[in-house]
């Protein structure tokens, strides 16, 4: 599996920043190591060293030239491409202007994910219908699979068994043009990209470009939307799934009870709440009784693969007004013929594997030693912390440290506290250096008086020694 997260050393100005947002830690300091090291096996593909990182260090895989190479091959190629489109390009007036954009990169046809949504909130309403007591995690958000693959492998079996849209809609596309079709799936995710690793068959997609790569290839071919006319997706289009980008649009594309009251489904999005979510699903489930419906980015309209800069209330109303726009007049009578025919004829199951990442031993006089130096003694004030450093608490930074795996540096507080030490070193040295100029001063007075007094009297020696006659004077006993 080829790396989907690259740190460029070279450009790397050891801010620490990546260290400081990794959820899982993924990215650490080795030792003597200058500059942050990714460790892939622990990597979720999030995304989020990428937005954090203000010097370019950080890249991800760039499949535009992998697209290209596909579209100009003699292969059938279809775009699949994320409902988060229309909260990408809202600098494009009308959504039918970037489907025909696309389609001038040269795609045969071009198909919403929307229906995929559609497909997989059917059968999660299936699933919900056929309640025995188990709750379930929504598996649509790869980093969200990832996530608990590698640090809650134990909750595997409560991911919902169900394929991610984007592999629903590859396996529609491939039952109406035949399994040679070649197919490429556009949206905002980065965590989609290993998602390629993991599909196969009539699911399988073969390349992921983001909507910035996506704009990089409209920019290159000079692709603009005034100089195409409209086109709209290609059928079997897509219902309440255009909504899908907004993380609770999939529970109402699943048509299921959303009230406070008598809901049975909690969504938690971003990645503090959707991942704390995950730790108290592990622990108090049977309290909390809820199926969780988890996205790790704010809405797969704020994916990492978008934009910048992108505002997710803006992003909000772009996709509501989209979706209105494109139900006002929608054949829903058709729609349902399609679900049916499709939801029959693909295979909607999928199955997770256990990839635990399990945290190494750690040095007892190593742990106390970064205790000691965060400033923490006890064992209640280890546990607190401002979590500016990215870790939860002073403990768990003092383990990593302990581990090799961050720097001490990382913690604020002992970083202002080494510039505090360091202000009043340079205070002392400051004052040591003016005391002896005082003194050299002093010393340099004291000489220049000396030197004043010898010329002095060398100037009287001088002027004693001209004035005086010479001559001889002989002299005897008498």
């Amino acid at each position: 599996m080829e790396d989907i997260i690259h740190i460029h050393h070279k450009a790397c100005r050891k801010c620490y920043a990546c260290v400081r947002v990794c959820p899982v830690k993924a990215i650490q300091m080795h030792g003597n190591d200058e500059v942050p090291v990714l460790i892939q096996e622990r990597c979720i593909a999030c995304g989020t060293c990428y937005r954090s990182c203000e010097y370019n260090a950080i890249s991800y895989i760039d499949s535009k030239q992998e697209v290209m190479d596909l579209l100009q091959s003699k292969n059938r190629v279809a775009a699949i491409v994320d409902p988060s489109i229309c909260a990408e390009f809202d600098d494009i007036t009308d959504y039918r202007k970037f489907v025909q954009m696309i389609r001038q990169l040269g795609f045969d046809y071009v198909h919403e994910v929307s229906f995929g949504v559609d497909l997989v909130a059917k059968e999660f309403a299936r699933l919900l219908e056929d309640f025995k007591g188990k709750y379930y995690i929504t598996s649509n958000c790869p980093a969200i699979i990832y996530y608990v693959e590698k640090y809650y492998p134990e909750q595997i079996n409560n991911l919902t068994p169900i394929i991610t849209p984007m592999g629903a809609m590859a396996q529609t596309v491939r039952k109406i043009y035949g399994g040679e079709i070649k197919i490429v799936y556009i949206g905002p995710c980065i965590a989609a990209k290993r998602e390629v690793y993991r599909l196969s068959g009539n699911s399988a997609v073969d390349a992921v470009l983001t909507f910035i790569g996506l704009r990089e290839l409209f920019d290159a071919h000079r692709i603009k939307e005034k100089i195409v006319e409209f086109s709209d997706f290609d059928a079997p289009l897509g219902y309440k799934g255009s909504i899908y980008p907004i993380s609770e649009g999939f529970v109402e594309a699943a048509e299921i009870d959303t009230s406070l009251l008598t809901g049975t489904v909690t969504t938690a999005e971003g990645k503090k709440d959707a991942l704390d979510a995950i730790k108290q699903f592990s622990t108090d489930i049977d309290f909390i009784k809820q199926h969780f419906n988890l996205f790790y980015c704010d809405g797969c309209q704020m994916g990492p693969g978008s934009s910048l800069n992108g505002k997710k209330y803006i992003r909000h109303t772009l996709t509501t007004n989209y979706a209105n726009k494109r139900l006002n007049n929608f054949d829903l009578n058709q729609w349902k013929q399609n679900l049916d025919k499709y939801y029959d004829a693909i295979n909607m199951k999928d199955s997770y594997f256990a990839d635990s990442q399990t945290e190494q031993e750690v040095d007892e006089n190593k742990l106390h030693d970064a205790l000691r130096l965060l400033g923490k003694s006890g064992a209640t004030s280890a546990t607190h912390a401002c979590e500016a450093c990215g870790f939860a608490s002073c403990h768990d930074l003092a383990v990593s440290v302990a581990q090799g795996v961050a720097s001490i540096d990382m913690c604020s507080g002992y970083a202002h506290r080494k510039k505090m030490q360091l202000e009043r070193k340079l205070k002392r040295i400051q004052d040591e250096m003016i005391r002896v100029e005082s003194n050299l001063k002093e010393t340099q007075n004291h000489l220049t008086e000396e030197t004043e007094k010898l010329n002095d009297s060398r100037n009287v020696f001088y002027t004693v020694m001209q004035n005086i006659r010479p001559g001889v004077v002989l002299v005897d006993e008498k």
